[in-house]
């Protein structure tokens, strides 16, 4: 939906969807060296998901994987925390962090990939309009995001500030 919109407003964009999955790391690789850009879209909340040593770090170790991978190649890695903004801690190697707080489905906004309908929330379908469209940022974040420890638990230190402005 968000690239409709771009399109109907006169932005030239090609894109392709990589969906997170041992089984397309070669296919990441031949998308990302042939990106300009590269978006993820992270949606681990859970301490346990961003755990590199545990099953459920799974999402988390790939998505470590495609920012080197991307800065392997001198490009940058813009990642869209699309639930709780609490992964801001866990992927602060990436270049730049947009948080848009829910990814709940619009039924309204269906988009076929790889033969199934999937939906998106309208905060992701903004933010990638915002991020595509050259537009200024400015945001402030509803909670306090602490550093996380080797083991992924969160410390007392605060590393986003409930009172910081961000801006782009």
């Amino acid at each position: 939906y968000a690239m409709q919109i771009l399109k109907e407003n006169n932005h030239t964009l090609h894109y392709e969807i990589v969906s997170f999955s041992s089984d397309n790391v070669p296919d990441l690789k031949s998308k990302i060296d042939s990106a300009s850009k590269v978006v993820i879209l992270a949606d681990t909340v859970k301490n346990i998901s961003f755990n590199n040593h545990e099953n459920a770090g799974w999402q988390g170790r790939f998505i470590d994987f495609a920012i080197e991978e991307v800065h392997k190649q001198n490009k940058k890695a813009i990642l869209v925390s699309c639930m709780l903004p609490y992964d801001l801690a866990r992927y602060n190697n990436a270049d730049a962090i947009l948080c848009v707080y829910g990814d709940r489905s619009v039924s309204e906004l269906p988009i076929e990939y790889n033969g199934e309908t999937k939906t998106y929330g309208v905060n992701i379908s903004a933010a990638i309009i915002k991020l595509f469209s050259g537009e200024k940022f400015t945001a402030t974040l509803p909670v306090d995001i602490y550093q996380t420890d080797k083991s992924y638990r969160y410390t007392g230190e605060i590393i986003y500030s409930v009172n910081s402005k961000c801006e782009s």
